[in-house]
């Protein structure tokens, strides 16, 4: 058991012989570590304090520690912990009010022997839950990542019973073990292991498979905050303890065109000068996988002198029209690749837990391998051969796709760092760290990456997120809204769709109602944090000498009219917001302030905490989308403004305006508007609207 001076501020006994260690971390935050070893895990969630890292310091006139007979008691800032040590029993308090807020109800640490017993530093893993009592059923839970629920309109309060498995994010679905609860607390399972969480009405569970200790960290809202809601405060102190969100490129903040595939540069080229010749907006383009012949060639090796003759030439011409490039990067090797027999020489290669082997992955149905994002010297490896291919063409900007990682099962794989079953979920962090840090190195001041997956800690090194590969159709698009302020909620502030979707049931997306679809979309897109479109359009395109797997037409102009002229609106209405993203942005990287957000995190009205299909971007802008085929009205609550003078107001009628409290039912919604409202203020101050 650890001394009193190791644990430096509360250390005590549990009766199974486990210390639990209570330490003060960030404002008004406690982190909990329970354990017969006292090891933390080799990646964690939050920032490491011994190696200087974190964003906040510990202010010791705001923490302490008393005895109070059996009752050990830590302060810190608005919370405290109150633990029994005869019954171990650990109360979680808000102090401006004393409400308990959470309670431990008991706790398991389970040894793991044989098989996954010992962590890369041969410390003992153990399987672990623990569980605690809510304060209530009716609170709101939100956040914990990206989730669907199949057919379902989706979720976003979890309070009324949900079970996930964090095993392994799959495409389209990111388990990020963070939730906020409308009590005015948020909660951070600090490990990177496979595990699960189970909300009932009473209790809320969290299990790891395969760690070093239960490690978590619970926050509760400033006493002194202005804020009518806790959430301001408790992204604040998230940040502090996690990391500050990195720069956002400006050209980030524009419309982004992408589809499955561009085949050449002469096919991207031609995408570019027609948005100019249009005179649309385009901040930047993608190029997609298979501009390589092998997957871990990282380069432009597919028919190389026909279809990608001059890569540089390229990029500055779309860098002259205002359009930066980004290319696609997949973590995968195949044996036939240009960089295989250095990655495999070098032990840069995951391996299969059994064998020992090179773990052989699936890569779109071609067998490969996958680097391991855990050795440093791969991530440097990884990100020098993203030099040779790319950097040296004057490219930027990065696509990280498939980096769950795809193709893998868990429970196979060995990474440098550990087994999977207790460091798998760290996999896409630490892979856009490695090219974060090597953009930065490289003297990139503002890094951007675009991934399909995440963790706790992402945001601080560029990883922007898009939702993966889902369906194309309403239902998919009524999800997406809930999976946007979850996402945010979670500490994942630069998240994005596929707009129209990514798969078509069907052979067409040229339907009246796929056309439709992709104009409510675009109205959804234009207020997410990143405007992206992309999809696998129907029929494929022909295949050329540069390839097939090409979709069809995915420009805006590609779906013919009224669409083109509703969307290029949108896009043109997106173009006039990016100054105030920019500004919006610099509050995220000070605050943690999501740019999207549920209306609950400003506004305290009843109605706010159950209307999930509409939310606000940054404190203006109320979005409500629709996302039924053939509507062309909805049900839209406008939240109450204090003071007598502010008024929501219609975006695209200013003379409708309308005081905050009220249900506007059946609202107008024809085909080339949506309810939007934003600010009288924000009208008459940035908009040059007289409002009479």
């Amino acid at each position: 058991m650890p001394t009193l001076i190791a644990c430096l501020l509360l250390c005590i006994t549990a009766s199974d012989a486990s210390s639990v260690f209570i330490q003060p971390w960030c404002d008004n935050s406690l982190r909990v570590r329970i354990g017969p070893d006292m090891v933390q895990n080799v990646y964690q969630g939050l920032m490491d304090a011994s190696l200087n890292q974190m964003e906040c310091k510990i202010n010791p006139t705001a923490s302490s520690v008393a005895v109070t007979g059996s009752t050990h008691i830590t302060k810190n800032g608005n919370i405290e912990s109150r633990q029994d040590v005869e019954g171990g029993v650990i109360q979680f308090i808000r102090r401006s009010d004393g409400v308990s807020l959470l309670e431990t109800v008991s706790y398991t640490l389970s040894k793991r022997n044989g098989g996954v017993s010992l962590d890369v530093n041969g410390n003992n893993l153990y399987r672990a839950s623990i569980s605690f009592k809510r304060r209530s059923p009716n609170d709101t839970i939100s956040g914990l990542g990206e989730h669907k629920f199949g057919q379902q309109p989706g979720v976003l309060n979890y309070g009324n019973g949900y079970s996930f498995s964090f095993q392994k994010s799959a495409n389209s679905d990111i388990s990020i073990p963070v939730f906020q609860s409308s009590d005015g607390y948020m909660f951070l399972w600090n490990t990177p292991s496979y595990g699960s969480v189970n909300i009932n009405s009473t209790h809320i569970t969290f299990t790891s498979n395969a760690t070093t200790a239960i490690d978590f960290w619970i926050s509760v809202g400033s006493a002194t905050s202005s804020a009518p809601t806790a959430y301001p405060s408790l992204m604040k102190q998230f940040v502090d303890a996690t990391g500050h969100p990195s720069k956002l490129p400006y050209y980030a903040t524009g419309f982004i065109q992408s589809k499955l595939r561009y085949r050449s540069q002469s096919e991207v080229l031609a995408v570019a000068r027609e948005y100019v010749k249009r005179g649309l907006p385009l901040s930047m383009i993608a190029i997609d996988y298979f501009h390589w012949e092998y997957f871990g060639d990282w380069s432009f090796t597919a028919n190389s002198s026909l279809c990608w003759p001059d890569p540089t030439s390229m990029t500055r011409e779309l860098e002259s029209l205002g359009v930066t490039p980004f290319v696609s990067v997949w973590p995968n090797v195949e044996p036939s690749s240009i960089n295989y027999e250095e990655f495999q020489r070098n032990n840069y290669l995951v391996k299969n837990s059994t064998s020992l082997k090179d773990l052989v992955s699936d890569a779109m149905s071609r067998p490969a391998y996958l680097y391991d994002p855990t050795n440093k010297a791969a991530r440097e490896a990884l990100f020098a051969k993203l030099v040779q291919g790319y950097v040296s063409h004057g490219i930027k900007a990065f696509w990280l796709d498939s980096d769950e990682p795809g193709g893998a099962f868990p429970g196979e794989m060995l990474f440098k760092n550990g087994h999977d079953l207790n460091i798998g979920m760290i996999y896409p962090r630490e892979h856009q760290r490695g090219v974060y840090e090597g953009l930065v190195n490289a003297g990139i001041e503002e890094p951007f990456t675009l991934s399909r997956s995440a963790w706790i800690g992402s945001a601080a090194v560029a990883g922007a997120v898009w939702s993966g590969d889902i369906q194309s159709n309403f239902m998919s698009l009524n999800q997406q809204i809930r999976v946007a302020q979850n996402m945010a909620m979670s500490g994942i502030y630069l998240w994005t769709t596929d707009i129209g979707g990514f798969y078509v049931a069907g052979e067409d997306t040229r339907t009246p109602e796929f056309r439709e679809l992709i104009v409510r979309w675009f109205q959804f897109g234009a207020f997410c944090p990143l405007f992206r479109l992309h999809g696998r359009r129907l029929p494929m395109d022909t295949p050329t000498e540069c390839g097939s797997n090409s979709g069809g037409p995915n420009e805006i102009w590609s779906y013919g009219e009224p669409a083109y002229s509703i969307i290029r609106d949108v896009v043109l209405m997106r173009e006039q917001l990016r100054g105030y993203i920019a500004n919006l942005w610099k509050q995220t990287m000070k605050n943690g302030l999501p740019l999207l957000r549920p209306m609950f995190f400003d506004f305290v009205d009843a109605e706010c905490l159950v209307t999930d299909d509409q939310f606000l971007f940054g404190k203006h802008f109320l979005v409500a989308p629709v996302y039924v085929y053939q509507a062309r009205s909805r049900d839209v609550y406008l939240p109450v403004l204090p003071g007598g003078e502010e008024e929501w107001v219609y975006y695209y009628d200013v003379s409708q305006r309308f005081a905050g409290g009220q249900w506007l039912r059946d609202f107008s919604a024809p085909l080339s508007e949506f309810p939007l409202f934003v600010k009288s203020s924000f009208f008459r101050e940035h908009m040059n609207v007289e409002l009479v």
